[in-house]
């Protein structure tokens, strides 16, 4: 990121009085893959802020964050690459109940099983959130951790395949129903 993009983030990334209230606000930090970045204003939301920087580091775009309170009373919040979400653009949106006659109406097929599948929530496999713990900081998998939550591994394992399972078969029956169309 250049100075000038840090500075339309915003200039500084300690904590200052909120004079709108008159209180003292806790100095945030936000950080990403080692590199900190300013907090562009204390009266944004965290979530504002990722989606600010995502505009300069496009891998923040689907990135997880944890808070972490430093003994120097500032508030770091890491942003971490999701494992498992390329080409997802966030939170998919749900589709809206529409009424039968009106704009984006689903009396067809195609537009009720749009619909459908777009209702369906998002997934969110344990087995990602392993990988994600069990990476070493040298990019390397980390085998003894991973040995020693063997069972929680398993577990992950097999809602993962269970889950791909479940895939394949709406993959098969929308495969059936386009021969019949």
């Amino acid at each position: 990121m250049s100075e000038q993009q840090r500075a339309q983030l915003g200039q500084s990334a300690t904590g200052a009085a909120n004079t709108d209230t008159g209180r003292e606000t806790t100095a945030r930090v936000f950080v990403y893959n080692g590199q900190e970045y300013p907090d562009p204003d204390p009266a944004l939301a965290v979530e504002h802020v990722r989606r600010e920087l995502a505009r300069f580091v496009p891998e923040l775009t689907n990135a997880d964050v944890r808070e972490e309170r430093r003994a120097d009373g500032t508030t770091h919040f890491v942003f971490t690459k999701r494992i498992g979400t390329k080409g997802s653009t966030g939170v998919p949106s749900s589709p809206q109940p529409v009424e039968a006659g009106r704009e984006g109406d689903c009396s067809s097929p195609n537009a009720r099983l749009i619909a459908l599948i777009g209702a369906i929530p998002e997934t969110r496999l344990e087995i990602f959130r392993l990988a994600h713990e069990l990476v070493r900081p040298d990019g390397e998998f980390d085998l003894d951790a991973a040995a020693a939550r063997g069972e929680e591994v398993e577990r992950a394992s097999a809602e993962a395949h269970e889950h791909a399972r479940a895939t394949a078969g709406v993959r098969d029956s929308l495969l059936k129903l386009a021969v019949r169309g």
